[in-house]
């Protein structure tokens, strides 16, 4: 098994984190915690479902947890209302509602649509700070 990177290790779970530009929890952080950020250093999103810790730092007081971030987490959440594209506001229900009674969901092709119209703002809204697809 390969070893993990210290610095890139989730500090509650261990897990492998990966990098988020500054702009994601500077958006996304409740103000408190957003004062913060000035000594977090490099930033990591944990992706855990288990884990209460969503950005992590090699600095001083660099570790954010779910209840410090204005948005649910989709990866931390099992809330069906829980926001698949932070974009463009698909919830996990809406997709299951559209499937139900179309038989298929037409998200993913809308999704790459916008955002190949520059609609999209996934570093400022998704806390993963990435496109959801």
């Amino acid at each position: 098994m390969a070893e993990v990177d210290i610095r890139n290790a989730c500090p509650d779970c261990g897990a492998k984190g990966r990098k988020v530009k500054r702009i994601t929890p500077e958006c996304l952080l409740v103000p408190a915690a957003k004062k913060r950020l000035e000594t977090a250093g490099v930033l990591r999103f944990c992706n855990s479902e288990s884990c209460e810790v969503v950005y992590f730092g090699d600095g001083p007081g660099s570790r954010f947890t779910i209840d410090e971030v204005t948005v649910p987490v989709f990866q931390k959440s099992k809330d069906p209302l829980r926001l698949v594209c932070h974009c463009f506001h698909h919830s996990v229900q809406s997709i299951y509602d559209e499937v139900a009674e179309t038989g298929e969901s037409k998200v993913p092709e809308s999704i790459a649509e916008k955002c190949k119209a520059g609609l999209d703002r996934c570093e400022q809204t998704n806390p993963q700070g990435s496109c959801c697809l």
